[in-house]
């Protein structure tokens, strides 16, 4: 499958990383409005971008919300982090896992635009939901991959099961979060849902003490 981002095709680095213009004008449209009803020519109009030189980085419209999506992505990575890096390398595994989603909620709500998109996100349809979980795996699984690597080491989780397949099914349920949730959910109600998961996978992988 072709990435749907044309610099990564090309090789190089993604547009938004070198104008905030544009990727400033990308949230306000994209965290006030679904993916479908979105005007690149109102996006292009703010940032005082020109359609050549648009389309000269980028595909399409799809393309653009995916580099946003990226560049919020990397910095949402960057916030848990450093959250996390305040924690002790003892801390248990699977309380990691719940500080990780207040630490989501918590970064969403720092910009009110990041929050909104999030929102209207988890209301756009399946295909471009598909579309965003196949171009980004790697995003949330480095971070995830070195928490359960530190948590196999530790013997936090049930030696009985190997390493592949604890990842896998880590990444599994984490990945696909957003079709647990619904936009009309409180985020006390996304939380307890979060919770469940995170009790479902501590029952099924967690070392019995």
């Amino acid at each position: 499958m072709s990435c749907l981002r044309k610099y990564v095709e090309n090789g190089g680095v993604s547009p938004l990383f070198k104008r905030d213009d544009l990727y400033n004008a990308a949230l306000d449209s994209f965290s006030k409005t679904p993916f479908n009803d979105v005007s690149i020519s109102a996006i292009l109009r703010d940032a005082k971008m020109n359609k050549g030189s648009f389309y000269l980085k980028f595909y399409d419209k799809l393309d653009l919300y995916l580099c946003m999506m990226e560049r919020a992505g990397k910095d949402k990575m960057k916030f848990l982090s450093e959250k996390m890096s305040a924690q002790k390398p003892t801390y248990y595994f699977f309380n990691q896992l719940y500080t990780v989603a207040l630490g989501s909620l918590e970064y969403a709500r720092h910009d009110a635009r990041f929050y909104s998109f999030w929102r209207i996100y988890l209301s756009e349809g399946e295909a471009l939901k598909k579309k965003v979980r196949e171009e980004f795996p790697k995003l949330t699984n480095d971070f995830l991959g070195e928490m359960i690597d530190a948590a196999i080491e530790a013997r936090q989780i049930n030696p009985k099961y190997d390493h592949d397949f604890v990842h896998s099914v880590i990444k599994l349920y984490f990945n696909n979060l957003d079709g647990l949730v619904k936009a009309t959910m409180t985020d006390g109600e996304i939380l307890a849902k979060v919770e469940q998961v995170i009790s479902f996978l501590k029952d099924s992988l967690a070392l019995p003490k």
